[in-house]
């Protein structure tokens, strides 16, 4: 296994390779070293492929090491179809597999993750996270797949993880040393979900002496709650139920145990009002600031949709937020809206379909001229449309 390394300055990820993973059978996209506004039509992949990134960097999947989270829902039903119809065929293949590519800036401090052993054959720094059948469990699986008729999807028992870097090494997160950010508010679905999340990010913004006085001023908050003369009287009421109910003396208290940290038992609040209660659209634009606040140190920002629930000027005031705050950093967020897109910077546009990618900036110099010049409310639109025609005015003064 590598040591670790530390690096600085605006390093980015260059280019993204993905096969079968989720719904993207096989994604090639190329990245801009700042700014990367991914767009695209609804499930066409852009939220996969900004997990498979996170995903390739860390090793963790919904905060959890991937090897823990293998489910067969991984995989590209389409690569899973076509084995299991081969295998019912009678023809013998390799079972299918993930593999995400993360082709990284060549710079020195890198050079420890340089190799070739990606499937371009490039010689880059970089780092491939695959998820493979286990030859350890080949007899396990010949009888599994005996009748391949009965098989819905793949075993991920047999699976395991393989993360390793482009020069054939093994790596860990702490090894690749480019640390990422994923803000995806959206997901935050329910109270405690939203509330936990927030507090998280509060928690990662408190140095350790402000986490300590935290963590001491809660546990004395909940000793005095027990010396409150009305506690004491309801306690000994319950006492005289002694026999009645058990053997041993009931009485109510507050959870001092480890697992009840100032984090299960603190409420985030804005202006005095609970975080649960306040407006989705202020909870997500506060999340993503929060974020944003707390991965001050990472080199690469993903975020997820940012204008979910927001009004206008909410919105124009987050995006503002975020471009100040990214800083020279790589950004690679996905929208649905013409307002961020113009904001942030048309000329980062990173059009997204099925695996294939395009950047603005690729196109003809009369065709990116012309997106450049289009009104902010039509862009998006035009730039998703099935088929456009675009005119010329010949007229002549």
């Amino acid at each position: 296994m590598l040591s670790d390394i530390s690096i600085g300055g605006n390093v980015h990820i260059s280019r993204v390779i993905v096969s079968n993973y989720r719904c993207l059978r096989k994604a090639d996209v190329t990245l801009n070293a700042g700014l990367n506004i991914i767009v695209g039509n609804n499930e066409c992949g852009k939220s996969t492929l900004l997990e498979a990134v996170h995903l390739a960097l860390t090793g963790q999947l919904n905060g959890r090491p991937i090897q823990s989270e293998l489910h067969p829902y991984l995989f590209n039903a389409s690569a899973v179809g076509e084995y299991i119809s081969t295998l019912i065929s009678g023809k013998t293949t390799a079972p299918p597999a993930i593999t995400i590519e993360l082709y990284l800036e060549d710079v020195g401090a890198l050079a420890i993750l340089k190799g070739t052993n990606n499937s371009l054959n490039q010689n880059a720094p970089g780092v491939t996270l695959t998820i493979e059948f286990n030859q350890e469990y080949a007899e396990e699986f010949k009888a599994y797949v005996a009748d391949p008729k009965v098989i819905r999807t793949l075993p991920v028992e047999y699976y395991m993880v393989r993360w390793r870097s482009f020069a054939d090494n093994e790596i860990t997160a702490r090894t690749i040393a480019l640390k990422p950010a994923f803000i995806d508010a959206s997901i935050i679905r329910n109270n405690a979900a939203a509330t936990r999340y927030v507090v998280d990010i509060v928690r990662d913004s408190l140095n350790k002496k402000q986490k300590v006085d935290l963590a001491l001023s809660y546990r004395m908050m909940k000793d005095a709650f027990m010396e409150q003369a009305k506690v004491k009287a309801v306690n000994d009421a319950l006492a005289q139920k002694k026999g009645d109910i058990s053997n041993k003396a009931l009485s109510v208290s507050l959870d001092t145990s480890s697992r009840a940290s100032w984090e299960t038992g603190v409420m985030p609040h804005l202006d005095d009002v609970p975080m649960t209660l306040v407006g989705k659209g202020e909870q997500n634009a506060i999340k993503i600031k929060l974020a944003m606040e707390s991965s001050a140190d990472s080199h690469l920002i993903l975020i997820e949709e940012a204008e979910n629930h927001l009004s206008f000027s909410n919105l124009n005031a987050l995006i503002s937020h975020i471009a100040e705050r990214r800083g020279q950093r790589q950004l690679i967020i996905t929208t649905h809206s013409s307002f961020v897109l113009n904001k942030l910077g048309v000329e980062a546009v990173v059009l997204f379909h099925q695996g294939h990618s395009i950047r603005l900036n690729d196109l003809t110099s009369g065709t990116h001229d012309y997106f450049m010049r289009l009104p902010g409310h039509d862009t998006l639109r035009l730039i998703l449309a099935t088929r456009s025609i675009l005119l010329r005015d010949h007229r002549t003064s």
